[in-house]
């Protein structure tokens, strides 16, 4: 090798001995001297490195381990490394003990002791097996509950909806704008997010909304007051607020609420727990039209937040002080003011079960129970038979919900005694007695003699003496449940659930905790099975029509129109008997009978399968009762060229086309209707089915209340307000979808023919409002009672007209339904408390309506309505 100078040499600079800089000699140190810690601590970790490294040295030198306690046979390469090399397998040997000559395979065995091996009966004989398998390594089990809880809550394919909803949910903080998606699946949303605890103040705006008047989020653990604050300024129309977990909320955010929120009338808190007292009484003072005050878990709320909350707040309605340290009798003495208009109270586990006395909560319901509807005094020692007797007994007669939960002073004998002399009290709905081992059977039987027909939920958790006799009284006596505990109750088997599915069809939940007479073969609500003639699967898909399969066909059920049917209701033509292949019927209903089953047969060429598809609707999305649809046909009129699918359009004029004539069949709901009971109701049954009537045109409301475009569930316009007009001026799929076109398409039938439009100027209707769900025809005659005393609504019918109508149509119904039954005395007093009520907008478009039906040279009665 050449170098820059052309010399075999490196120069100076390039040795490559040298390039490195010269090591530093290494200086020497003093050694500190270590305490005895330190040295023990020392030495105690050099002894667990030396442990470390003879494990490691073991386990890569397979020469060197021997464990004389393993299993022989579980390594055979280890068994001749104490005797002579390991002879190869296939050549012959001599035992050692017989001395007969054997074959060696990878089973022979060495003699114990060694020299020599064994043939294979010897090995046996000497108790050991050369066949013997290695023994496999314990499968460790994976972690889970020793016992099997057996879930009877079945899992199906998931609605649309659900899929939606799961997604957003999942992908929330993505998400720029939820749009009009309806409060129902706004709801659920919420629920979503706070089951995966993912609310925070990046997403929660996107459930703000300066329209807003009602706001439930389910877990805001995560809104900081700030963020608490400016729910409120971005919600400034709230009138009813529910925030769960919100234990960040503190007297800041009390203050903005008290700034921000002028129109809130109720409030419901969970885990308030940082709000001091003068929090609370600023917020009190600035909501004197407050109306609900429910709260849990409020540790520093005192006897002057209650005297605060009473006087600024003189129409407050509904009370929780659930779980309050603080609670005393002085704040039941507060409470008297509120007597004659508290509805709901609920004062339970409070800091200390003796936390209120017996003559104290005696006397609070001496003064306030007349007008109880919902009362809660679970967790309290003082809650004893005497109470019951002289406090509830005599003073608190309204009440529907009671929940008595873990009171252990209540005897058996004093509740059985209590709801047999009850006689006065209303009947409740909801009971809870849980965890009150001492009541068993005469309890039982007792509150099932008074309540049982209307109970809707009943809670007898912890009731382990009951016994099987009393509990059959359950589904015998309490048919409307929909949800029950029976939880540690020792008696229940499958036998129980079984008859509760039976005899309850509105089931929705049973709880059997701790029954351990409840097996994996217990009946399940798979199926609802009305009658031989029919079983629907539950589903939550939407909208699946029923049929009646191969069980009746068409041919059959014309066949039981026309050999026994009776006449409910014709439109169109007068009632006379049924006729085969009739197409001249517009619409009848009749009433005919199958294997003992009454049913309905609405048919016709202007019944149409969107009235079916309608009624499932409504009892899929709602609580209110409405006839069940067993099965729909559609029969299309024969032509001379054959049905209308095999004849050729151009071979036959528009007037001949064949018609066609839809058979919609469904359950006969028992009762008679308001029209017929309306003369001979008491006072106080009108009023009870009043407060029924109210509950339906709310949960009808609240069907999509942000939906803008009008019209049925699906397709056109097509109900009896619309048909007059349909020859002349035909109504389309797109035509009167909004406010604006609704009444436009009157307009310009009234002014074809030369109307003034100054006579019906519209002067009050709101183009902005949101469209409402209507039943579109709800009068007495379509609503139906019960026939024993105490008259109830027991079924809704017609539904013919719902859909999505104009913000003030149920006013325009109601009105109309008073015009057109004037022998109905008071029914127009009651009508006003039943829905929103807008006379001015419905007076106004009475007038648009009648004016298209004079154009038309037709009455406003020519428009008829559906009943049976």
């Amino acid at each position: 090798m050449t170098f820059s100078d052309g010399s075999m040499q490196p120069a100076e600079g390039y040795e490559s001995d040298n390039l490195d800089e010269p090591e530093e000699a290494p200086t020497k140190t003093r050694k500190r001297k270590l305490t005895k810690a330190a040295e023990a601590a020392e030495a105690k970790l050099k002894a667990k490195e030396k442990e470390k490294a003879k494990k490691k040295a073991k386990k890569n030198d397979d020469d060197d381990y021997e464990d004389e306690d393993e299993d022989p046979y579980s390594a055979l390469s280890k068994m001749w490394k104490d005797d002579l090399p390991k002879p190869p397998v296939g050549s012959f040997e001599n035992c050692v003990r017989c001395q007969k000559q054997f074959t060696v395979t990878k089973y022979t065995l060495p003699a114990n002791p060694p020299p020599g091996y064994l043939c294979h009966p010897c090995a046996k004989s000497s108790g050991s097996d050369p066949f013997k398998k290695p023994a496999a390594p314990k499968k460790r089990k994976p972690a889970g509950d020793k016992r099997n809880v057996t879930n009877f809550d079945e899992r199906r394919l998931p609605s649309l909806a659900a899929v939606c909803i799961q997604v957003i949910s999942k992908h929330i903080d993505d998400v720029e704008a939820l749009g009009d998606i309806g409060s129902m699946n706004m709801d659920e949303i919420s629920k979503a997010l706070a089951k995966n605890r993912s609310l925070n103040e990046e997403n929660a705006p996107l459930f703000y909304s300066i329209e807003n008047e009602r706001l439930t989020m389910y877990d805001v653990t995560k809104l900081t007051p700030p963020a608490l604050c400016t729910l409120a300024s971005l919600n400034p129309s709230l009138r009813n607020l529910r925030l769960d977990f919100c234990g960040h909320m503190d007297d800041s955010v009390a203050s903005a609420w008290a700034a921000a929120l002028p129109n809130l009338k109720r409030v419901e808190l969970l885990g308030p727990f940082l709000v001091r007292a003068n929090g609370w009484q600023t917020f009190f003072r600035a909501h004197p039209d407050l109306e609900g005050f429910l709260i849990t878990q409020s540790p520093r709320f005192d006897i002057d937040c209650m005297r605060v909350l009473v006087e600024s707040c003189p129409n407050l309605r509904e009370l929780r002080l659930k779980e309050v340290g603080k609670l005393s009798d002085e704040f039941l003495e507060a409470l008297k003011p509120l007597g004659g208009q508290l509805t709901h109270l609920d004062l339970s586990y409070p800091g200390h079960n003796d936390a209120l006395s017996e003559p104290a909560l005696i006397d609070l319901l001496s003064h306030v129970g007349s007008a109880l509807e919902h009362l809660d005094l679970s967790g309290h020692a003082a809650v004893d038979d005497a109470v019951l007797f002289r406090g509830l007994k005599p003073h608190a007669r309204a009440l529907k919900a009671l929940t008595l939960a873990d009171c252990l002073e209540v005897t058996d004998a004093g509740v059985a005694e209590f709801f047999e002399s009850w006689k006065g009290g209303s009947r409740l709905s909801t009971l809870d007695l849980s965890r009150n081992p001492d009541l068993k059977d005469a309890a039982l039987k007792a509150l099932l003699a008074h309540s049982g027909e209307e109970l809707v939920e009943l809670n007898i958790n912890g009731w382990k003496d009951v016994s099987e006799d009393a509990l059959k009284g359950v589904s015998q006596k309490a048919p409307k449940l929909r949800k029950l505990d029976v939880g540690f109750c020792r008696e229940v088997d499958n036998f129980f659930v079984k008859d509760v599915l039976d005899r309850c069809p509105d089931i929705k939940e049973i709880k059997v905790w701790a029954c351990q007479r409840v097996t994996e073969v217990c009946k399940r609500k798979d199926t609802i099975t009305l009658n031989p003639l029919l079983t629907i699967q539950l589903s939550p898909l939407p909208l699946a029509r029923m049929s009646f399969g191969s069980l009746v066909t068409l041919e059959e059920l014309k066949i039981l129109l026309g050999a026994a049917s009776t006449e409910l209701n014709a439109v169109g033509k007068e009632s006379q008997p049924y006729r085969l292949d009739d197409f001249s019927v517009a619409r009848s209903v009749r009433l005919v009978e199958k294997d003992g089953l009454p049913l309905i047969v609405k048919y016709g060429t202007q019944v149409h399968a969107v009235e079916a598809d309608t009624t499932l609707f409504v009892s899929r999305n709602t609580s209110v009762r409405v006839p069940n649809i067993y099965g729909i046909f559609v029969d299309v009129e024969k032509h001379e060229f054959g049905d209308v699918e095999d004849a050729d359009a151009t071979d036959i004029d528009s007037d001949d086309k064949p018609r066609s004539m839809t058979y919609i069949v469904e359950e006969r709901l028992p009762g008679r209707t308001l029209k017929e009971a309306w003369p001979v109701m008491t006072h106080s049954e009108r009023l009870a089915v009043a407060v029924d009537l109210k509950n339906i045109f709310t949960q009808l409301s609240e069907l999509a209340p942000r939906r803008i475009c009008l019209g049925p569930l699906c397709g056109s316009w097509q109900n009896a307000f619309f048909r007059p007009f349909a020859d002349r001026f035909p109504c389309g799929d797109n035509d009167a979808r909004t406010l604006r076109d609704f009444l436009s398409y009157f307009h310009g039938i009234a002014t074809s023919a030369g109307s003034r439009p100054h006579k019906w100027r519209l002067e009050h209707i709101d183009l902005g409002r949101h469209a409402v769900f209507s039943h579109g025809d709800l009068q007495p005659c379509n609503i139906l009672v019960s026939s024993e005393s105490g008259a109830r609504v027991v079924g809704v019918i017609g539904w013919a007209a719902a859909g999505w109508w104009p913000y003030f149509w149920n006013t325009f119904v109601l009105l109309s339904s008073k015009a057109r039954f004037r022998g109905l005395d008071g029914w127009g007093k009651i009508m006003p408390i039943l829905c929103e009520w807008l006379p001015e907008e419905a007076r106004e478009f009475e007038t648009v309506l009648s004016a298209a039906m004079a154009a038309l040279g037709e009455g406003e009665d020519e428009i008829q309505h559906t009943e049976y």
